[in-house]
């Protein structure tokens, strides 16, 4: 994770690290702009400036390493923006610091303007609220993997997702689309291709933190939507169908947050279908063949979202 460090008191500005979002120069020049005296002052702060998955943390400190304030801001902005913000609440905090006991603007200087920056001069530098963000997450996401119902009843599949939910929350809704290529069973003497496409909407819950850089797991469970399609191959007349099927699922999901609005997540699942069908095959004059399309389906995928912010 990288930080900035801003050391605010007689020595200059340092910085630790590599460059970080927002960096050094922008959130200088904001705190300059707001407090041109903020690095002056005889005593010195410390303030640690994180990115996190879902905003920005902002901490100051004396420089014994005493932690004074801390603020996490919520929400998805620009490095300038942020940088914005940050300044704000830094000059915010250095104000109340260095004068405890006077509120924004009641001791006006020789000049008869506000000595310390006001609460207007702050906002009007900022985007919006320190503390509050929005407060929806809308995940986009594509997997692939596969599915199967025995060692001779696999197949590669794919899924489109879309996740919604509060942000940083603990549960949301989901709702995916996934489909397989088709499988073989084996009827008399031929065999018949079968594939399905599910629909499904459910709900999660999640354990972990779900930082930047931190795993979560996800426990979902969710209702099922299909249509089972077959196809009969090696006969004398070959014939097709497809029928509608309901089933339920649990899905376990891991996810890793890689970076600000990305995750990398690996998702497993166990469907039941409700109904269990039966291919049917004559093979003379009266004599019929049948087989069962599993009713179990167990699937893997490999996926890549994104988080939108509404």
């Amino acid at each position: 994770m990288l930080s900035l460090l801003l050391v605010l008191g007689p020595a200059a500005l340092h910085f630790l690290g590599d460059q970080a979002c927002p960096d050094q120069a922008s959130v200088e020049a904001q705190v300059r702009r707001i407090d041109p005296g903020a690095f002056d002052r005889k005593t010195r702060h410390l303030a640690l400036i994180e990115p996190r998955a879902d905003g920005l943390e902002v901490r100051l400190f004396d420089e014994d390493g005493h932690l004074l304030e801390q603020r996490l801001l919520d929400g998805s902005k620009s490095c300038p923006e942020w940088a914005r913000i940050a300044a704000a609440l830094l000059a915010t905090w250095e104000t109340d610091l260095a004068a405890p006991d006077l509120a924004f603007g009641d001791q006006p200087s020789a000049s008869g303007t506000s000595a310390t920056p006001t609460v207007a001069s702050i906002e009007s530098v900022q985007s919006g609220p320190l503390s509050h963000g929005p407060s929806v997450q809308l995940e986009v996401g594509l997997g692939a993997g596969g599915a199967g119902a025995g060692a001779d009843s696999f197949a590669a599949g794919g899924e489109i997702l879309a996740g919604l939910g509060p942000r940083g929350g603990a549960y949301g809704g989901e709702l995916t689309l996934n489909a397989t290529t088709s499988r073989s069973l084996a009827v008399g003497a031929g065999s018949a291709q079968w594939q399905r496409t599910a629909l499904s909407l459910g709900g999660y819950g999640t354990f972990g933190t779900g930082g930047a850089g931190e795993w979560k797991l996800e426990l979902g469970a969710a209702v099922l939507g299909g249509v089972l399609s077959a196809s009969g191959t090696g006969f004398l007349v070959a014939r097709s169908g497809s029928t509608l099927e309901a089933g339920v699922e649990v899905m376990p999901r891991l996810r890793w947050n890689f970076a600000p609005h990305w995750l990398l997540w690996a998702q497993f699942g166990g469907a039941l279908w409700l109904k269990a069908e039966t291919v049917q095959v004559l093979t003379g004059s009266s004599a019929v063949s049948s087989a069962q399309i599993p009713s179990v389906d167990a699937s893997a995928r490999l996926g890549l979202s994104f988080l939108v912010d509404l």
